[in-house]
Formats: C-alpha cells, structure tokens, sequence
C-alpha cells in the first residue's frame, strides 16, 4: 500500500491506524513517519483539506511516535525499560463495561496495553482510541517512558478485573454552548413522565443537581433544565438541559446525566436515548446512544462528562441504579462509587 503524502510503498505497520483527531472525518492513507513529520512542522491533519488541529503533544500523535520509535529502535543489549515486576503466568484477565458487558481472557504481564485495547475491539466493538481502562483507580495508558505499556507496568494482577469507559466525544476548546435531550417514547398506557436528572460533583465530593423543579433550588451558572417537552402528535416526550460549558464553575470536575421513572421502571418507556449536540445546530447529533439493556432498572445513568485537563469528555454509561427524581440517595451511592474507580 502507498502512503498518501510520500507516495512510498509501505508495509501495513507502518500505517496510522486511527484518526489523528476528533475532528477528522476522512480515511486515514499516510504512513506513521509522514504523520509525525507533518504534525510537527504544521500543527495540524496532514489530509488534505482537513486542517483539524492536531500537535506532538496529543495522545494519537504520542502513540504514532511511539510505534514508529518501537519499529526502527536500535538495540544495543542492554534495555533499561523492562518491568521489573513479574507473576507467575496463570489464572485470567476480565474485563468489564458500565454496562455490565464483560469478556475474560488468560492473564499474561508482559501484554501490552495496546494489545488489550485490541481483544476489546474484537469482543466489544469498540474503537481502541475511544477506550479507557481501568485498574484500581488509575488509567492503564498506552504508553510508559516512550515505550509500549505493558500490564506489569501497572501491577495488573492475575484474575483481577479492568473497567472499560467508553468515550462518546470529546468536546473541542471551541464549543461553548451545548445541549442533553433525552427522550422517550410515550407508553401505550399510564403516565408519560420520565425525569432528567444531572449531578455535578468537584472530584468526589457532591455539589450541586438540576431537574424540572428548577425553581426549587438555587441552580448553578451555565445550566438550564427545560423541564417536559411534549410532542404529543409523534407521542414523544423529552427534558432537555442547556449547558454554557465556560461559564460552569471551574471547580465542577463531572457531571452525570440519569433517566429516571417515577413510578414502576423503564420498560414501560418504548427507546428512551440521550442526544448531544451543539446549541446552534441541532440538526447533527455530535453522539447518541441508548439505553435498551436498562429497561427493567428504575434508574440508568446514561452517560457522564469529565474534565481532565481543562477539558471536557462525554463517556457512555448504562449503570443501572435505584431511587427516583425525589429520592437522590441510591444513585449518589451509584455515582460516587464510579467517581471512585476513576470515572
């Protein structure tokens, strides 16, 4: 296969194999090198046409840079880098979703990170650049001291369990002013109400939520919570929440969106699902997803957003919880335990 940029016949591995950022919608057809190369003296996708900003700083980059460093390394006998920790080999490797989707695989140190995130995509069809794993409240990441992590680098243990998050988007410095709607089909009979609950923690401690009764409580800036939106010819119903995502305060580090019934669970509620997009141009779904394997809870928290480095980034949930939109209790259990394996 010949690189896009250089023109040169190369062989698969030496190929970027995932987006450079977010913000590129193309195939991705140049050689690692070229990437490195071009990021570097550009600052931005070499695509072209794309111009999504891209730097040696990013995560994807890194991990190009790194690839190709691994590929062309020189060796000379003697690698400092090893892991000194070591298990015996044996016993299994779990690895588990919010969701409660699962696979277990044989336990071995010396697999590379890179390598788990692959058997996820192969046992959960998720993208490796979108995942985040997991172990005893600390992120596994891809790499260590410019080399590939392995899990020994982490003192993963045999027969232990890895969370997987799962990234839904990753909000760029240049949206500002965003929307949640989530919403439902009406049942085919009862009541239509479901309710839209968001918690805003600073790390692990409670600071504040927003619901219908917005005027109930003292709201904190950049939230507003519509309430009930019918539309009663297509029988649906949605709350919708705006977020001014600067002007929230700074010390907010996670926010957790919950579809809640009032009476009886879920199931009553035909596709419920949680829509994110940008206050101008509601027409394009920036992420959506559902929520059918939650149907019998009460509660799901569907989806969270966290700030890690000044940024913002929406996972995907699914955890399943008690309590209703006046009894917070059970799922600020649920929701301060996430916080407390590293949400």
């Amino acid at each position: 296969m010949d690189c896009l940029l250089c023109k040169e016949e190369k062989l698969p591995n030496e190929f970027v194999t995932e987006p450079l950022s977010s913000e590129c919608e193309h195939p991705v057809l140049f050689c690692l090198r070229c990437a490195v190369s071009e990021v570097k003296r550009h600052s931005k996708c070499p695509h072209k046409g794309c111009n999504a900003p891209v730097h040696m700083k990013d995560r994807q980059v890194k991990l190009c840079q790194a690839i190709l460093d691994d590929l062309f390394k020189e060796y000379d006998g003697d690698d400092d880098d090893t892991p000194t920790v070591c298990f015996n080999v044996g016993g299994s490797l779990t690895v588990a979703s919010l969701t409660g989707d699962s696979f277990t695989i044989p336990f071995d140190p010396n697999m590379e990170i890179l390598q788990l995130k692959s058997k996820v995509r192969e046992n959960m069809q998720h993208d490796v650049r979108k995942q985040r794993l997991i172990y005893k409240e600390k992120e596994l990441e891809d790499m260590v001291n410019g080399r590939k992590a392995k899990l020994a680098d982490f003192k993963v243990a045999p027969n232990c369990t890895i969370n997987l998050l799962v990234l839904l988007y990753a909000v760029p410095d240049n949206l500002n002013d965003v929307v949640f709607d989530l919403g439902w089909d009406f049942p085919s009979h009862g009541n239509v109400w479901l309710d839209a609950i968001i918690f805003f923690y600073a790390n692990k401690t409670f600071i504040n939520y927003a619901d219908y009764r917005e005027s109930k409580q003292t709201p904190l800036p950049g939230i507003r919570h519509t309430g009930d939106v019918w539309d009663r010819i297509n029988r649906k119903g949605h709350q919708v929440i705006y977020l001014t995502l600067k002007s929230i305060p700074s010390n907010i580090t996670h926010m957790f969106l919950l579809l809640s019934a009032y009476e009886g669970t879920l199931q009553r509620f035909p596709k419920p699902y949680i829509s994110f997009y940008e206050t101008s141009n509601r027409s394009k779904d920036l992420c959506r997803t559902t929520i059918q394997h939650a149907l019998s809870a009460k509660t799901v928290i569907m989806c969270y957003m966290t700030k890690r480095s000044g940024r913002w980034e929406l996972f995907e949930s699914g955890k399943l919880c008690g309590g209703h939109i006046w009894d917070h209790a059970p799922m600020k259990t649920v929701v301060e335990d996430l916080i407390a394996q590293g949400c």
